[in-house]
């Protein structure tokens, strides 16, 4: 290492201490200089420094009256000294300026520009941190402000960084982003050293136990779900799980971080559970990975990363047609609602401009009912996709979401029911708990039901309202239907 740093420190650095003259008049300069006295002569030790670095500022103008210095972006904005000594603790250009009055009255200035640039940053990852014997593992190199400021040097550049990977094939490199074999088990370290020419700057990163390299078998999940209704994520394994971690697993939704907790599920011990802070919606995209590092299940084996899985959106609305838009009246049968005790007391259309977002809604009408009427809708008249739910799956649990809004008689249900098609199998009742609902006002409501046994996969929904006695209306708007 000690060669190394020798080599860069006499062959590439840049005489950057050389002290500079920035302006010799604020008349134009040229051979005529050689021959004349210059008498306004700002100097600094140099115009290209690090953060934190200090410039020390010389006048060494002759006949001075009074001097004034400016400093943009210094831990001082102005002196009156001969020597100042200026700190920058913000990388960029910043302006400094002096002006000069001399002893006959008149003033001399100008304006000079120094480059702060910010300190390098040594920083790397890695494909894996635990692996197999013999196994290969590539090094990203993710340093930050490497970049000199001078095109030249840069152009030659093929040693800025340093790689050192103890029990790695190769021992050293000085690629960017280099590719390691590990042919035997331990716990190894990994250093990089980062140089940068001008300004002169370097950092050293060591990662103490970095890669950890076994001789047992590494396994990857058998499957990776999204249950729960999006609530959950769940990493299948073939064998019993250790606990593990959060923070070895990273997961975006729509490409931004999302926030989870994570534990071997209390009901399969394969079986990690990534439990979400905020629950997978419809449409959304889901990506997951898991960097590694040493975790092992509960049987010895090392745990693969994951890298990139796009795990399937499985929140689908199962009732395409629930918010009622395109669907006429001659195709949903709002005139052959006939189940129910005194259904012919309540009527139900399609009506335009009255659902929860201005949109088109089902509505309930009830002039004159008894308590205690209900009335069921078909949507099976001209159409049958209109009502179709699909696919449907025995014994399977699934959730029913609604918007509902009533007026005058408050409803005493307000149902979801389901049938097979073709009207052959038992139906489905799923009330909706309508509670917290008030007048003239939508409210979500949510029902569960379970498929039975001998359920076919194509099922009608069949909404259904029970008023009570009075006028009143009862409006359904984005009814949806999820799998659990």
């Amino acid at each position: 290492m000690k060669k190394y740093l020798n080599k860069v420190n006499f062959k590439y650095i840049v005489p950057l201490i050389t002290v500079f003259i920035f302006a010799i008049s604020c008349e134009d300069s040229n051979l005529r200089d050689g021959i004349r006295e210059v008498t306004f002569k700002p100097t600094a030790t140099s115009t290209l420094v690090n953060v934190g670095s200090t410039i020390t500022y010389i006048d060494s103008s002759v006949n001075v009256s009074s001097r004034a210095w400016s400093f943009d972006g210094g831990s001082i904005s102005s002196s009156d000294q001969e020597i100042v000594d200026v700190i920058y603790n913000e990388a960029g250009i910043f302006g400094t300026e002096l002006e000069v009055t001399s002893n006959d009255g008149t003033t001399t200035s100008n304006i000079f520009n120094v480059e702060i640039f910010p300190r390098v940053t040594s920083e790397f990852n890695a494909s894996a941190n635990a692996a197999q014997i013999g196994s290969v593992i590539s090094f990203s190199n993710v340093s930050q402000n490497t970049a000199s400021a001078f095109e030249d040097l840069e152009a030659e550049r093929d040693d800025s960084f340093f790689w050192e990977f103890e029990g790695g094939v190769p021992s050293t490199s000085s690629e960017k982003d280099p590719v390691v074999q590990y042919p035997n088990t331990g716990v190894f370290d990994v250093k990089l050293t980062v140089w940068r020419r001008a300004p002169l700057d370097s950092m050293v990163t060591v990662k103490t136990d970095f890669v950890n390299i076994v001789d047992v078998e590494v396994i990857s999940p058998a499957e990776v779900n999204l249950v729960d209704l999006g609530s959950k994520i769940a990493i299948t394994y073939g064998t019993a799980l250790a606990s593990i971690d959060a923070s070895k697993f990273d997961l975006l939704v729509d490409d931004a971080p999302a926030g989870f907790t994570i534990a071997v599920d209390g009901t399969d011990p394969n079986t990690y559970l990534l439990t979400l802070d905020t629950p997978i919606t419809e449409g959304q995209t889901i990506v997951l990975n898991y960097v590694g590092g040493g975790d092992f299940a509960a049987t010895g084996e090392l745990l693969a990363p994951i890298v990139d899985l796009a795990v399937t959106n499985s929140v689908v609305n199962l009732f395409v047609k629930g918010d009622f838009e395109g669907v006429t009246t001659n195709e949903y049968d709002v005139n052959n609602g006939f189940l129910g005790s005194n259904a012919a007391d309540i009527s139900a259309d399609l009506v335009d401009g009255v659902g929860a977002d201005g949109s088109r809604a089902l509505v309930f009408t009830a002039t004159a009912a008894t308590a205690g009427s209900r009335r069921t809708l078909f949507g099976d008249k001209n159409n049958a996709d209109v009502q179709l739910i699909e696919p449907i799956e025995q014994g399977a649990d699934y959730l029913v979401k609604a918007l509902i809004k009533y007026t005058g008689t408050v409803p005493e249900q307000v149902r979801f029911s389901m049938v097979g098609f073709t009207f052959d199998n038992v139906i489905v009742n799923a009330p909706f708990d309508i509670s917290g609902l008030v007048e003239g006002e939508w409210l979500e409501v949510e029902a569960s039901f379970t498929a039975p046994g001998n359920n076919k996969p194509q099922s009608y929904a069949l909404p259904n309202v029970t008023v009570g006695a009075g006028a009143s209306t009862v409006s359904w708007d984005n009814v949806k239907v999820y799998k659990k």
